[in-house]
């Protein structure tokens, strides 16, 4: 009976496993041309906390979500530095990573989000740069509905601005080459 729990408990780990699933991302890996600034962070507040996004410039982004919800930037800045030196996992985490293009004054921006059912879907922004150290985004394209995958474009009005930040984590992750 116990070889047969075991061979049960291993197929299972087995199936949720390869039940990994992702969408490909579109956008292109290109590296920036521009003087957006890169040297730091890009900040939302919004009701759920703060979003920040870490542009790199060879295209990629990665992207920490509302967790932290005070007000002061630099506590901010110290709980982004606590969560990169305790969670050492962020290159192998998919759903924080995607890629970014710049073209003129626009920004298109495309990232893996997580789901419960292990599956990886894609949502991208797209909006305006007001300058090297700000930008808005006014559409979202993504999917609420996971199982079904079905993809809806939403009005947004979302204002980053830029914030100087070091250390940096790197860009190289087991996702995007």
């Amino acid at each position: 009976m116990g070889i047969l729990k075991q061979i049960i408990i291993y197929f299972f780990l087995l199936c949720i496993i390869s039940c990994d699933s992702h969408e490909k991302l579109i956008l292109p890996k290109t590296q920036l041309k521009t003087d957006f600034r890169t040297d730091g962070y890009y900040y939302n507040k919004n009701q759920g906390g703060y979003s920040t996004y870490f542009f790199y410039k060879n295209g990629i982004v990665y992207t920490y979500g509302s967790g932290y919800k005070g007000t002061d930037l630099t506590e901010l800045d110290n709980s982004l530095k606590e969560l990169f030196r305790l969670y050492s996992n962020i290159k192998q985490a998919r759903f924080d990573w995607g890629l970014y293009l710049i073209e003129n004054n626009n920004i298109k921006l495309e990232k893996w989000v997580t789901t419960s059912a292990s599956t990886y879907p894609t949502n991208f922004f797209e909006g305006n740069l007001l300058s090297n150290d700000k930008f808005i985004f006014k559409k979202k394209t993504g999917t609420n509905d996971y199982v079904k995958k079905n993809k809806s474009v939403t009005s947004i009005s979302e204002d980053f601005n830029f914030r100087q930040f070091s250390p940096k984590p790197d860009s190289t992750n087991n996702f995007i080459k």
